[in-house]
């Protein structure tokens, strides 16, 4: 990684004075339009992850986040004002970041498109392992969806069994992630389950459109599974069960989900992807789990 071709620029931990420039740089990315309501995912992302920022002459110009969960850092965000793009500025959080967690740790983010992205990433020691696809559909595309089993909302003491099992799918154990979306009045669980427990789950998060027009938007993920026919039954399921109260649906994907055809087939359309990039290429199956963008 290069030096950063900033004056001045240092890199720190994030102070509550910071939290509204790092809100303002979320915001121009078009972070915070599916969080329309507090507490959202950067509230989650400073209480229980590390979180640095980039400053110049006491401005700050970029942040990025981590959540460490077990052996597993997750970088959730790294983002740099749009006016000092290109300059280093990534790459010196970053380092920060990586400095600051433990070294053994897995890594592992979603690279976005930009071409300086991936190369930083890999750099790091990230090598990229599948597409992360982010679908979205309309409510008529979302009842087009053909339910595959009996999906149902989880009951409060399965909180357990979906953690246990989303530790399985996304490689890490994350109980303090489920409490938070388990917190939020525009979140619910949905699960698929036999006498043996929990075999799929999904969150899914139902926010008011920006604009106030009443209408809502849901959020699907993350989604896990002990198989790729219970991950196609609970995707179907979860996109079903939201079809009637939703004006439109999203949903992020790994590229070996068996529900992508399906969601396509329905109507949904693909409108942007990213790579998943880890230290440890079999950590995620993208057979049997589907990301939550925010919360890997």
């Amino acid at each position: 990684m290069t030096e950063p071709l900033v004056p001045n620029l240092g890199v720190r931990p994030a102070t509550a004075g910071d939290e509204e420039p790092i809100r303002e740089i979320a915001r121009d990315f078009d972070n915070l339009d599916s969080w329309p309501e507090r507490p959202d995912y950067l509230d989650h992302e400073l209480t229980t992850g590390l979180v640095l920022v980039g400053e110049r002459d006491g401005d700050v110009v970029g942040f990025g986040g981590v959540l460490v969960r077990g052996d597993v850092v997750h970088l959730a965000d790294l983002f740099v004002r749009k006016d000092l793009l290109g300059k280093g500025i990534g790459g010196a959080i970053l380092r920060g970041l990586l400095d600051a967690s433990p070294p053994e740790a897995i890594r592992v983010t979603f690279a976005s498109s930009d071409p300086r992205a991936l190369p930083l990433y890999a750099m790091a020691g990230m090598r990229p392992v599948m597409p992360v696809v982010y679908l979205s559909g309309s409510a008529d595309a979302a009842r087009a969806v053909a339910a595959e089993g009996q999906v149902r909302l989880a009951a409060g003491d399965e909180l357990r069994g979906i953690a246990a099992l989303d530790a399985t799918a996304s490689g890490r154990t994350r109980d303090v992630d489920h409490a938070f979306l388990a917190s939020l009045p525009s979140a619910e669980a949905l699960v698929v389950e036999d006498g043996a427990g929990v075999r799929a789950f999904a969150w899914v998060r139902l926010t008011p459109v920006v604009g106030g027009s009443g209408l809502r938007e849901a959020f699907v993920g993350p989604v896990g599974a002990r198989s790729e026919a219970e991950m196609s039954a609970m995707v179907a399921g979860v996109v079903r069960a939201v079809a009637d109260r939703a004006a439109a649906v999203h949903v992020s994907l790994l590229g070996p989900n068996p529900a992508l055809a399906t969601l396509l087939r329905a109507g949904f359309r693909v409108v942007d992807r990213d790579t998943l990039m880890s230290s440890r290429v079999d950590l995620i199956d993208g057979r049997t789990y589907a990301p939550s963008l925010e919360l890997g």
